[in-house]
């Protein structure tokens, strides 16, 4: 698993995976996170034509798994969550990053 720290100006690349790799792919949110602060939810969204198999996440750390992406040569991935903080309006925190994953040809 790639595990990636956003440097929250730019989507984050990681290295070409093959068609074939079942490799999964994710964030370690705790820069992100206060003390004390956890994630309650992870959602993920892919890029069309890109279908997400799995997901997954024990705070800090979030995963996804990709099925086969075909003849893409790039998916973006975003991941989603919410948190254990609350905003003054009493709704959970949010936060997102976003993956590029390159798929190099076999």
């Amino acid at each position: 698993m790639a595990l990636l720290v956003h440097d929250g100006e730019k989507p984050a690349r990681v290295s070409p995976a093959h068609k074939d790799d079942d490799d999964s792919y994710g964030f370690d949110w705790s820069p992100k996170l206060a003390d004390g602060e956890t994630i309650t939810g992870s959602s993920w969204a892919a890029s069309s034509g890109a279908t997400i198999q799995d997901g997954s996440y024990q705070s800090p750390i979030t995963k996804v798994w990709l099925e086969n992406p075909g003849t893409l040569s790039e998916v973006e991935l975003a991941n989603t969550i919410t948190t254990s903080e609350l905003k003054p309006d009493s709704n959970p925190r949010t936060l997102t990053r976003t993956i590029i994953v390159e798929i190099a040809p076999i």
